[in-house]
């Protein structure tokens, strides 16, 4: 398990150890801020946010692709139900507005109620 990995070290030396990385056979835990080192390894890997653990196959930037393609899709999900109910409304509204009398509701002009 490698916590930081490349944490305070120099570019060589971080270039060292993704190479080792790479050609290591066994399972690693790393746990990285870095996304040029998340990148260096392919296999299982894991990324999300605070509370979300997900797991995929390959590169660090196939999962980064992955959430965003999730996350508009899911943005075009939400507008599409968003202009639905707004739809509702409108129609909600000109059919309630229908049925008020003409003249039953005046404006700010013809208000003759003046302050004090």
């Amino acid at each position: 398990m490698l916590d930081e990995p490349t944490n305070h070290l120099d570019l060589p030396s971080i270039e060292w150890v993704e190479n080792y990385l790479r050609n290591y056979d066994g399972a690693v835990i790393i746990v990285s801020h870095d996304r040029v080192h998340r990148q260096c390894r392919p296999g299982k890997n894991g990324g999300g946010n605070p509370g979300k653990l997900v797991t995929y196959e390959g590169y660090y930037t196939y999962y980064c692709r992955k959430e965003l393609r999730e996350s508009v899709q899911q943005m075009h999900s939400t507008i599409s139900r968003r202009r639905s109910a707004g739809r509702a409304l409108h129609r909600t509204v000109s059919r309630e507005s229908k049925q008020i009398p003409p003249g039953a509701i005046k404006s700010e002009s013809d208000r003759t109620d003046g302050p004090g």
